[in-house]
């Protein structure tokens, strides 16, 4: 049995409006693009595709070589509250498993390449793009572009904190060729968002 809620805790929110509007309306599963970011990159209003090539221009946005991209299920941990049962989720992880066939004209320089991310993993930042041509951002990101231009938050990063949780390595892939392997993992305490940016995946490409 489950008893009337003490009205006295806050404001009681309406049940949310469903967005089912009758029709089936279906999203590709999966995501080939991955974007890299410095961790003080800061944007003036992110759905200016100018403002992207800017950032592109100086190194400080950068398309990863394409690949498979997997994000899996959220792995957390719950604890209980109070006495009577109630509980509330801890923390919250997710991994997205990154793989690519992509070496290079000179397959050496791969190499360079993933030892820098594995080296400065802490000081960037990461957005994935899916097979639909939405980006993933953190909430408070979300919120502001759906509010639409300038859309800008001064304080806070586009991209999700990650840690490499499996050193970037050459596997066997498929027909006989090699790969290069990875895994992130991203911590954030929130539903996964995605939005969004009208042209902005044409100045990536």
């Amino acid at each position: 049995m489950s008893l009337l809620c003490n009205t006295n805790c806050g404001t009681i929110a309406d049940v949310p409006t469903s967005y089912f509007e009758c029709v089936d309306q279906f999203l590709e599963f999966g995501s080939s693009k991955m974007i890299l970011h410095t961790c003080d990159t800061a944007f003036t209003d992110v759905l200016d595709a100018d403002e992207w090539t800017d950032r592109i221009t100086a190194s400080t946005t950068r398309l990863m070589p394409p690949g498979r991209i997997v994000v899996g299920e959220p792995s957390q941990t719950s604890f209980e509250v109070d006495g009577e049962g109630r509980k509330s989720v801890g923390a919250v992880t997710y991994t997205i498993d990154y793989e690519t066939y992509q070496f290079g004209a000179d397959p050496t320089d791969s190499c360079v390449y993933w030892q820098n991310i594995f080296a400065n993993s802490n000081t960037l930042r990461l957005n994935w793009l899916d097979k639909n041509g939405y980006f993933y951002v953190p909430k408070d990101w979300a919120t502001e572009i759906s509010a639409g231009a300038p859309a800008t938050i001064a304080t806070e990063s586009l991209g999700y904190e990650f840690s490499i949780t499996k050193i970037p390595s050459i596997v066997a892939g498929e027909a006989g060729k090699a790969k290069w392997v990875c895994q992130f993992e991203i911590r954030p305490i929130e539903v996964l968002h995605f939005v969004e940016l009208p042209g902005v995946a044409s100045v990536l490409a």
